[in-house]
């Protein structure tokens, strides 16, 4: 008995969890076939696609969407991003536009064309559609986040590590903003901040080899080379094959690794 509509898109739905893309891509075209001027078969099939890293295939349904209702500006965003991972980048942005056009109330579609010209170098204007984002939702941390690196690009740090702090109040564990902010406050010197905020990286997650380097980085600059090296040892430990250098050159000094407790840190500790 042949499958109805339904019972298509559920199954092609429960592929998309599992990650069986390519089954999942069978079934989305089975409900094209059912219902071909239904647009959300056209843009799960697309995604499946997109998944299953057929992006040729990707683009042409994610334009088969369009086709049908041009003013779904998801569709607009997914093809954008699409082409982002075909190297074209003014193609990405083309459809970023539209995307802001057919939906300008969407943050999403201004914090995506605002990625693409922060990938192009273009930091003015990449922080422009970052505060457009941001004034249509002020709790967006990811926008914050880009906004701050871009500042950062332009050699703007203290407006930087605003952005990251506001990222950090909206969400605690925010890594990535951790991290940044713990380099901004080491490149100004603050290195008591600096070890907070790599602190907390390993507070959310202590298998944070990055972090661990870093803090031993600080350690080292201070003179603390026991300390130091134990920092090394867990980052190399973890996979950072940068860390071996640093942990042969003070082993070879005959340092004696002295064990470092991470304490646990909040935003509130760097207030």
């Amino acid at each position: 008995m042949p499958m109805l509509f339904e019972e298509v898109m559920r199954e092609g739905f429960l592929c998309l969890d599992r990650e069986d893309f390519g089954k999942a891509i069978k079934l989305f075209k089975k409900a094209t076939e059912l219902e071909p001027s239904n647009p959300d078969t056209w843009f799960y099939l697309a995604e499946a696609s997109k998944e299953k890293g057929k992006l040729d295939d990707a683009a042409k349904y994610f334009r088969k969407v369009l086709e049908i209702n041009p003013s779904n500006s998801m569709s607009w965003l997914e093809l954008g991003d699409t082409n982002r991972l075909t190297g074209n980048v003014e193609r990405e942005i083309e459809c970023y536009r539209k995307a802001t056009e057919v939906d300008p109330s969407n943050e999403l579609t201004w914090f995506a064309l605002g990625g693409a010209y922060g990938e192009g170098g273009k930091n003015g204007e990449a922080r422009q559609y970052y505060e457009k984002a941001l004034s249509i939702n002020e709790n967006f941390p990811e926008a914050w986040y880009n906004l701050g690196v871009a500042y950062g690009m332009d050699e703007l740090h203290d407006k930087e590590i605003e952005c990251y702090r506001k990222a950090l109040q909206i969400k605690p564990d925010y890594t990535l903003a951790w991290m940044n902010l713990g380099a901004e406050y080491g490149r100004q010197q603050q290195h008591d901040k600096e070890i907070i905020c790599y602190e907390a990286v390993l507070s959310i997650t202590l298998g944070n080899a990055n972090a661990w380097y870093n803090i031993g980085m600080v350690y080292l600059g201070k003179r603390e080379e026991a300390k130091a090296l134990y920092c090394f040892e867990e980052a190399h430990r973890l996979g950072l094959a940068e860390a071996q250098k640093e942990t042969q050159q003070l082993r070879r000094k005959k340092v004696v690794a002295q064990r470092v407790e991470i304490e646990p840190r909040t935003f509130r500790d760097l207030e």
